[in-house]
This record gives C-alpha cells, sequence and structure tokens, in this order.
C-alpha cells in the first residue's frame, strides 16, 4: 500500500514471530477514581496560540521499524487506560490481512518506540500485548493496546497521546502526515474524500485524499493530523507508484457512478472516527456496541 514500509518489515515479521516476550499485565487498578486525560480539543475549536502536538513536532509520534504510528486516545480516556498505538492494518507483523480479515483481540509483542518532539530515539520501547482491532476490510487501520497505561507512557516518556476525531473532517482541511519511522513531516490539503479506493483485493471506504503529498514508503501507519485542532482524522496508508490501474500499488479512486480515476503522485489515508463509535462503558474498542460500524470477523 504504497506498502509504504520498508523491506525491513518482513525481517521484523520473522523476529517478532521467533520469540519477543510477551509484557506481562500492569497491576489492577485502585479502587480510587482514575485521572481524566487533559481535555482533547473540539474539532470546531479555534487554533490554540501555537501549533498542536504533532504538527510541528514528533510528540505522539511512534516508530514500528518499518512503519510508522501514533500513541492515541479518545476523547473520554483516561490516564490509567491502557495506552493505544494507530498503524495500518498492512503494518500487522504477520503480514497483510486478506481483503475480508478482521484482527480482534488477538495477542500481539509488538514493540512500540515512542519519539521525543525533536524526532530523537531514546530507547523507550513499549510492548503490546493486544491487537484491539485491525483490518484492511473498508479501512486500512490498526490498533495496539500497550500493557503501560497513559500515565505510565507519560512518566517514562514525557509524551502525552494524540486525540481521535469523533467526526470526519470536511475538505478542504490542511493536514500533517508524521512519520515516526521517516522522521518526517508531510504538508498537505486534504482535499477530497473517495468514494472508494481500490488496490488489489483490497477496497476502503471515503478515504482522505492528498494530492500535494508524495508519500514514501515507510510512512505507512503515519497518522493523519488536522493541522488546526491536533486532531487525528485519518491514518496514511498509500500513493501510485506505476503499474496497471487499481493493481498493487496504484490505487484508483472508483466514484460512485462506477469511474475509475488514477491521481498520479496523491497520498491516501482512511478515517479513523469510526474507532470512536464502537467504544464500551470501559473505553474499549467493542464491535458489540451498537452504535458500531466497523467490520467484524467472518463467523
Amino acid at each position: 500500500m504504497t506498502r509504504i514500509r520498508t523491506a525491513r518489515r518482513r525481517r521484523l515479521a520473522a523476529a517478532l514471530a521467533a520469540g519477543l516476550l510477551a509484557a506481562s499485565l500492569p497491576a489492577a487498578a485502585s479502587a480510587s477514581p482514575a485521572a481524566v486525560l487533559p481535555a482533547a480539543p473540539d474539532a470546531a475549536a479555534p487554533p490554540a496560540a501555537g501549533p498542536p502536538p504533532g504538527v510541528e513536532d514528533y510528540a505522539g509520534i511512534v516508530n514500528l521499524w518499518g512503519c510508522s504510528g501514533s500513541l492515541v486516545r479518545f476523547r473520554q480516556s483516561l490516564d490509567t487506560d491502557r495506552a493505544l498505538v494507530l498503524t495500518n492494518g498492512h503494518c500487522w507483523e504477520k503480514g497483510f490481512p486478506t481483503a475480508d480479515q478482521v484482527i480482534y483481540r488477538e495477542p500481539s509483542t509488538r514493540t512500540a518506540l515512542v519519539l521525543q518532539p525533536d524526532g530523537k530515539d531514546l530507547g523507550t520501547g513499549f510492548k503490546a500485548d493486544q491487537i484491539a482491532y485491525g483490518t484492511m476490510l473498508d479501512t486500512d487501520a490498526l490498533v495496539y493496546r500497550l500493557a503501560a497505561t497513559y500515565a505510565d507512557v507519560r512518566a517514562r516518556t514525557g509524551i502525552a497521546p494524540l486525540t481521535l476525531a469523533d467526526r470526519p473532517p470536511t475538505p478542504p482541511v490542511k493536514v500533517v502526515v508524521n512519520s515516526g519511522a521517516k522522521k518526517k513531516i508531510y504538508r498537505c490539503t486534504y482535499d477530497k474524500q473517495i468514494h472508494r479506493l481500490r488496490e488489489g483485493s483490497w477496497v476502503w471506504k471515503d478515504a482522505l485524499r492528498y494530492p500535494d503529498c508524495k508519500v514514501v514508503p515507510g510512512t505507512s501507519g503515519s497518522p493523519v493530523i488536522d493541522v488546526a485542532t491536533g486532531l487525528v482524522v485519518g491514518v496514511n496508508n498509500t500513493t501510485p507508484m506505476g503499474g496497471g490501474d487499481c493493481q498493487f500499488n496504484n490505487p484508483c479512486e472508483v466514484d460512485e457512478a462506477g469511474k475509475v480515476t488514477v491521481t498520479r503522485d496523491a497520498g491516501y489515508g482512511t478515517q479513523t472516527y469510526l474507532f470512536t463509535e464502537c467504544l464500551n462503558d470501559r473505553r474499549e474498542i467493542d464491535l458489540a456496541v451498537p452504535t458500531c460500524r466497523l467490520p467484524g470477523p467472518k463467523r
């Protein structure tokens, strides 16, 4: 998917399969009330005096060795909740999911390296213990649950999570694609919602297009951040790299009438607000929540 990742991912998958130790679960939370993370900005709020985290620095950005990602929270999240890392479904350590595959609450030992605002790697990695959700069906997104809480991450790194938007952005929107693997921030304009984005056997709904950003391998999984609000509105996943239209590494746009278009050099991302519709009362991604529209595993 640009397979906007590097060849090191395949070596990483083999290393993970060979036996990285699973992180132990944190001790049970105390009975005292959980502290609430700082309030998230409202999508309609005016810009703050300075740029939000992640817009001009690497605060909240992670390196997944071959893919990028971000430390994310929901508006409702508490600092005692398990921390979450957002990336692409095709960044799964076991390889690309099939076109109809959903990974839900499966174990993982993936390590996420949390970057400092200046992009420096201080070697502060956090192990996942679960894939909360991942797929390449309708969207190309995967959420890791870390063994650490948001409070643990902040205590060790000083870094707070980025916040997921709970509604789709309305173009045009100035965005950045912030890559932890490439240590590069791409400044773009999300100009159009694409009805269907097709690449090989995969089809993604309501994709974000940013034609002025030529993203490259390694930027897969980077958050797409609204510059005005600092909210994560999507996850970067692909760009045309040549070949047959709609084939692997050469995505095509399909409109409501079935017309196919290839926009050369455009970057694309998939929307992430659907995750916010699937939260249970423990602030976990739960496909049984009545409002949840994420596809579920095959039965």
